[in-house]
């Protein structure tokens, strides 16, 4: 999974030699936005990209795996903001759209599903806390955490997620 790619000849090069190393690659480029890619060497039974229904496709490349159980494959590159109210807007409309879309797979692809990238947010437990991000910001770590998902770093024995949440 690839952040931050373009349509830029960096990205191109990229995308080539995945290629022809074997990968199949999936992302939507747009030329005015920078986006996110999978690259798999991994059967895929299905594109989900349309079907979660982001308001950036090209920011949430997704894939179904032809494992047993199937595996879903969730890119996303949340995009970053300064404090301008379009900024804001167009952050908040991109992480409702991934949680409404994530919440719209059926339920047993949720229980097999990996949400991988950049989030451009923390949750609300980071250590150091850290000032300046917005309520919306941290909801999103708690609606994935609602929806059975983890962060893979709270998984190892070391770093336990506690049992409630702490306010920012």
């Amino acid at each position: 999974m690839l952040t931050e790619t373009s349509s830029g000849p960096g990205t191109r090069q990229l995308i080539d030699g995945l290629r022809q190393d074997g990968y199949r690659t999936y992302s939507t480029i747009d030329a005015r936005d920078r986006g996110a890619l999978i690259a798999t060497r991994l059967a895929v039974s299905e594109v989900l990209t349309q079907r979660l229904g982001v308001t950036l496709p090209w920011r949430a490349p997704a894939v179904l795996l032809d494992l047993a159980p199937a595996v879903a494959v969730v890119g996303v590159y949340v995009p970053s903001r300064d404090r301008s109210e379009a900024k804001i807007a167009r952050k908040r409309a991109f992480i409702a759209s991934l949680l409404d879309g994530l919440r719209a797979l059926p339920e047993p692809m949720r229980h097999h599903l990996l949400l991988v990238g950049d989030y451009n947010a923390v949750a609300r437990r980071h250590d150091p806390p850290l000032r300046g991000l917005l309520p919306y910001e941290y909801a999103l770590h708690d609606t994935l955490e609602d929806l059975g998902l983890q962060a893979a770093h709270e998984l190892t024995p070391a770093r336990r997620a506690p049992s409630s949440r702490t306010p920012p």
